[in-house]
């Protein structure tokens, strides 16, 4: 792996996406101040502008979707469309016109400040140990089984997990596993954990503007509880976690 996709976002979603990725293919690396995903897949497409842009902005979808559902804290990165090929010593800029040249890239950071830990980890007899990375056997999993490709993908191109897309990653899982019927006797929800999701994201009462339609349906049982979104994406988070372990 020699090419190189320069990644921009908020200094601890860099490190975390680096923690969860430190090694393999795709990978994340550190150099001289800056954060790149790196990738065989860049190499091979290197010399075509718009293909590089498509195709690491696949690959980090899928980085992205992993780290979402793994950390409540974590916020996407993005790519800068800025490359470096260090076989070659080359520097290419895509535009949005996908056209390539050699030139220093200038991006205007909004600052926000974010409370968090560059390193997470938990203790052992008083001795941090830093988790093991679960990335790539996530990657691993979701190029094997195109239901988890697309579940990654969907996490990672939402941006922020809103009722709409936290509906449609429980659709991917729910189908997978072959309907409700066989999602229950899993045990990883249960079908009050289902009542109580699908009103929360799909009925105004329960969440406003935010929720998937604009009005509710007369009759229809109204459930003990109501989720909250940061409910409602833990929710997902938790049941992601364990069909993607069960693969």
């Amino acid at each position: 792996m020699t090419v190189r996709a320069e990644l921009d976002g908020h200094e601890f979603d860099l490190a975390a996406l680096a923690r969860h990725f430190p090694t393999g293919d795709p990978r994340i690396v550190n150099d001289d101040g800056r954060t790149y995903l790196e990738a065989t897949a860049l190499d091979e497409v290197f010399n075509d502008g718009a293909q590089l842009v498509a195709t690491a902005s696949d690959l980090l979808a899928r980085l992205n979707g992993h780290a979402m559902l793994d950390d409540a804290g974590y916020r996407p990165v993005k790519l800068l469309n800025r490359f470096v090929d260090g076989a070659a010593d080359t520097h290419l800029v895509v535009g949005d016109q996908a056209g390539a040249r050699e030139h220093a890239v200038v991006v205007a950071v909004t600052a926000e400040a974010r409370l968090g830990a560059l390193v997470a980890g938990v203790a052992v007899d008083g001795v941090p140990v830093t988790p093991t990375p679960t990335g790539l056997r996530q990657l691993a999993r979701a190029a094997a089984n195109s239901d988890a490709d697309d579940l990654l993908a969907l996490i990672g191109n939402a941006g922020a997990l809103g009722w709409d897309p936290l509906w449609k990653a429980l659709e991917i899982i729910k189908v997978a596993v072959g309907g409700k019927a066989s999602l229950i006797p899993t045990g990883w929800v249960t079908d009050d954990d289902l009542d109580e999701f699908g009103y929360s994201a799909n009925h105004p009462d329960a969440s406003g503007a935010d929720a998937r339609h604009a009005r509710r349906p007369p009759g229809g049982r109204i459930p003990n509880r109501i989720m909250s979104i940061e409910e409602g994406q833990q929710f997902i988070r938790d049941l992601a976690r364990r069909w993607l372990d069960s693969l």
